[in-house]
């Protein structure tokens, strides 16, 4: 299905397919489902408001526990979450909730369904520095509280890794826009193309008389492979080719011959990606298919792409002639065996760490910052708080979202006692 010029290779529900996989739900009394969940949405109970046909009840139940409905039915990881904890799954199919989820979230925008009602009005004034998933639903819940919320972005575009790490066929950008568009409606103001530590510093922001401020920034800088070679051209961490692809610069050509080291979702985003314009592109993983961390889901379309896999071969040395790539050294973890693969670009799909740019917050030994249990989420700096994957180091988009929406009451909780 193309939309807005975009390739969808996971398909939306229609409304009758949607209500049929719905009644499927047993509604169990203690469902195992939410459990499964990391924010313990609402599942049983949006549901069987939808099987009820009332679509604005069931938005409404999602929205008590996320702000990002349109994003997590598409990109969770719902088999190892909520559909994996289902109870039909034992012996059949699964509920699909994230695809029940992702229908009644864009049939509520469809459908002007949406809420923008603030609860007050100038309760105070907030900077978010980041807006990806934690930076949107902290900024969604100050805003709807009645904080004026300003998001610096870094970008030209909001979204973080929703926008510059998840490719289109993935997540179309529709559904990004749409749950930006929800924070524009609230009055929130995304100011582009500023970069902390270098376009401003938290003192600067500080010193324009904001209550609070909350880091959001993300986890982008590639960790080492720790592998001899590794800083050769033609190595590139996969995080940064999917960021510079979104943006149409294309850091590979047609002619390429593609390794991905990996075996996670951006492993499978990457070389997915990467398989749209270098057809010989190969994923090369240092345990088996059963092993990975990516979802199934995600392994399936891989291979669906044509994506060869090659399995148990643990990297060893990037081979090159002038500081040029021409192959990659591996053993078989099988045989024992080492040899060498040859190739021109390797991406590496092995982790991301955070790079904070301003000397005056305190960070863990992980180079992550630290934060207070309470107030939650508070920095060493007293009214500059963090979340997502700047304090938990790179994570899940629901995890990231969970602890922006709880960051948020404790920000709200922090001005409100001043």
């Amino acid at each position: 299905m193309i939309v807005n010029n975009q390739k969808i290779d996971v398909l939306d529900l229609t409304k009758e397919e949607a209500l049929e996989e719905a009644k499927r739900c047993l509604n169990c009394k203690k469902p195992l489902c939410v459990q499964g969940c990391p924010i313990e949405n609402n599942i049983p109970q949006f549901i069987n408001a939808f099987v009820n046909d009332d679509l604005a009840l069931a938005y409404e139940l999602l929205m008590e526990k996320t702000n990002l409905p349109a994003i997590c039915g598409k990109v969770c990881n719902h088999e190892k979450q909520c559909e994996g904890n289902c109870v039909l799954g034992i012996k059949k199919t699964p509920v699909k909730i994230g695809k029940i989820e992702n229908f009644i979230a864009n049939f509520a925008y469809e459908n002007n369904l949406i809420n923008n009602e603030k609860k007050a009005s100038n309760l105070g004034k907030v900077a978010i520095i980041g807006s990806g998933p934690s930076g949107l639903s902290c900024g969604y819940i100050l805003a709807k509280e009645g904080f004026n919320v300003d998001i610096y972005e870094m970008e030209e575009k909001a979204g973080g890794i929703l926008t510059y790490g998840i490719p289109t066929f993935r997540l179309p950008s529709y559904n990004v826009d749409r749950e930006i568009e929800k924070l524009k409606n609230l009055g929130v103001n995304f100011t582009f193309n500023q970069k902390l530590g270098k376009d401003f510093t938290i003192q600067s922001l500080k010193d324009k008389g904001y209550d609070a401020i909350y880091v959001s920034i993300g986890a982008n800088m590639k960790k080492s492979i720790n592998v001899e070679g590794e800083d050769m051209e033609g190595v590139i961490h996969a995080n940064h080719f999917l960021t510079e692809y979104a943006k149409n610069n294309i850091l590979i050509d047609k002619d390429d011959v593609v390794l991905v080291i990996g075996g996670g979702n951006v492993a499978m985003d990457a070389s997915r990606t990467a398989k749209l314009v270098a057809d010989n592109t190969t994923v090369v993983y240092r345990r088996t298919q059963k092993e990975m961390p990516a979802s199934l889901e995600e392994y399936e379309e891989a291979v669906k792409d044509n994506v060869p896999f090659m399995w148990r071969c643990s990297p060893l040395e990037f081979i090159g002639e002038n500081n040029k790539l021409t192959g990659l050294k591996v053993k078989n973890l099988d045989t024992d065996e080492d040899f060498v693969i040859p190739c021109t670009k390797v991406l590496t799909a092995i982790g991301s760490k955070p790079v904070i740019d301003d000397k005056d917050i305190a960070l863990d030994d992980w180079g992550c910052i630290k934060i207070s249990e309470s107030p939650f989420g508070m920095t060493n700096i007293d009214g500059v708080f963090a979340g997502g994957d700047v304090v938990t180091g790179a994570n899940t988009v629901v995890v990231a979202m969970r602890e922006g929406r709880k960051t948020a009451h404790s920000i709200k909780d922090y001005i409100l006692s001043r």
